[in-house]
C-alpha cells in the first residue's frame, strides 16, 4: 500500500503549486509591457481571445487583466455583471460567430456581479501589476492541444472605459478581397479575402477568410482551393466548378438562413505564395438539386500580399458591441497579439 499512498500524496501535493503558477496571455508578457493599450469595459460589450501560445496542460483558478502604463485618467471603480467562459478550439479555424469557437472542454466559470478596479492613476511601474481579477467559481482544467479560449459578456458597466495593457501585430495585415468567378447555384454568394500577419511564429502568418450568404439551409460545407480557375462545366451540377478540390477544408454548416459565417482558416507563413493566387469555392449538400445534390457558390480569385511582418503573437481576438451579440462586427477578428491577461 506504500507506494499507492506515496502517489496519491504527490498529486495531492501537485495540485497546490499548479494553482500558484501563472502564465499571460499571449505568451510571455509576465514582466513585458505590451506595445498598445485597448480601451474597454464600458457599457456592454463582448470580447473573445483565442490563444495558441500556452499549449500546456493545467488548472485554472482565474483571469486577470492591468492597466495600460500609458494610461492616467480612465477607469473609475464600478461593478458590472459579467459572464465568463472558458472553451477551446482549434487554431486554424477561427469563426467570427463567438459561440462557433466553444468547440470543447467548455465552461462557464463566473457568472454574476464584478468589481472593477479603479484605474484613474498612472501606473507607479512598468508594466502594471494585473490587479483586474476575475477568480473562477470552480477550477477550469485546460487539457491543452488546442487553442485556449476565454469570452467575456457584460452589460451595466458603471465605471467608464478602462484602459487596459494590449499586445499584438501593430500593423494592419497585408489583405486583399477576391474577385468574383461566376454565379453560384440560385443566388448562392461566397465571399474570400487573403490576409498575411507576417513571418513572426511557426503556425500562424497567412489566413484566408471566407463566408457565404443564400445557400442550402442548414448544409454541411467545405471549401475547395486550387490554384487556377478551371472553369469546367460538370454534367448535373448547378453551376461551374471553378475550383477544383486540390485541396478540400471542412468549414462547417450553413446556418438556417443558409448563412456561412465567416471563417478564418490559419496556416503558416509561406513566402513562396506570396503574389500566387489563390482560387476558392464553397461545396455544399443539397438534396433538392434536380441533378447532383450539391450546391456551389461562384469562385472567387484573390492573390496572397506580401508582408513583412515579423512580430506577432498565435492568438487572436474580436469584440462586439451590446451584450449577448452573437457575431464579431464588420468581421474583424484580429490576428497577431490580444489584450494581455494573466491567467492562474
Amino acid at each position: 500500500m506504500k507506494p499507492l499512498l506515496l502517489s496519491v500524496g504527490l498529486v495531492l501535493i501537485s495540485i497546490p503549486l499548479a494553482a500558484q503558477t501563472s502564465f499571460t496571455s499571449p505568451k510571455g508578457l509576465d514582466n513585458k509591457e505590451g506595445n498598445t493599450l485597448f480601451f474597454h469595459w464600458a457599457g456592454a460589450r463582448v470580447m473573445q481571445v483565442v490563444d495558441n501560445t500556452n499549449l500546456t496542460p493545467r488548472p485554472i483558478f482565474q483571469l486577470s487583466f492591468r492597466q495600460d502604463n500609458s494610461a492616467s485618467t480612465k477607469g473609475s471603480k464600478g461593478t458590472m455583471d459579467l459572464v465568463l467562459t472558458m472553451s477551446q478550439t482549434p487554431f486554424q479555424l477561427i469563426d467570427e460567430n463567438f459561440a462557433a469557437n466553444f468547440r470543447s472542454n467548455t465552461a462557464v466559470v463566473f457568472k454574476g456581479k464584478a468589481n472593477i478596479p479603479n484605474w484613474t492613476k498612472a501606473p507607479t511601474k512598468a508594466p502594471a501589476p494585473f490587479t483586474f481579477a476575475i477568480k473562477f467559481t470552480k477550477p477550469w482544467v485546460y487539457k491543452g492541444k488546442t487553442a485556449l479560449v476565454w469570452h467575456v459578456d457584460y452589460k451595466n458597466a458603471t465605471a467608464g472605459t478602462h484602459t487596459m495593457d494590449r499586445d499584438y501585430t501593430i500593423i494592419h495585415p497585408a489583405s486583399t478581397t477576391g474577385t468574383q468567378l461566376g454565379k453560384g447555384c440560385g443566388n448562392y454568394t461566397g465571399y474570400l479575402r487573403l490576409l498575411n500577419t507576417g513571418n513572426y511564429d511557426p503556425v500562424t502568418g497567412m489566413h484566408v477568410e471566407v463566408g457565404a450568404t443564400l445557400g442550402p439551409k442548414k448544409a454541411l460545407t467545405w471549401l475547395f482551393i486550387d490554384g487556377k480557375d478551371s472553369n469546367l462545366t460538370v454534367p448535373g451540377l448547378c453551376t461551374k466548378l471553378h475550383a477544383l478540390p486540390t485541396l478540400v477544408i471542412p468549414v462547417g454548416s450553413t446556418d438556417a438562413t443558409g448563412t456561412l459565417t465567416h471563417k478564418y482558416l490559419t496556416f503558416p507563413y509561406v513566402s513562396a505564395i506570396q503574389n500566387a493566387s489563390l482560387v476558392t469555392q464553397l461545396f455544399s449538400i443539397d438534396t433538392s438539386q434536380k441533378g447532383l445534390p450539391f450546391a456551389l457558390t461562384g469562385g472567387r480569385k484573390a492573390t496572397m500580399p506580401a508582408s513583412s511582418g515579423t512580430y506577432g503573437h498565435a492568438a487572436s481576438y474580436a469584440w462586439a458591441s451590446g451584450s449577448g451579440t452573437a457575431n464579431a462586427i464588420s468581421h474583424l477578428v484580429f490576428f497577431g497579439g490580444a489584450p494581455v491577461t494573466q491567467l492562474k
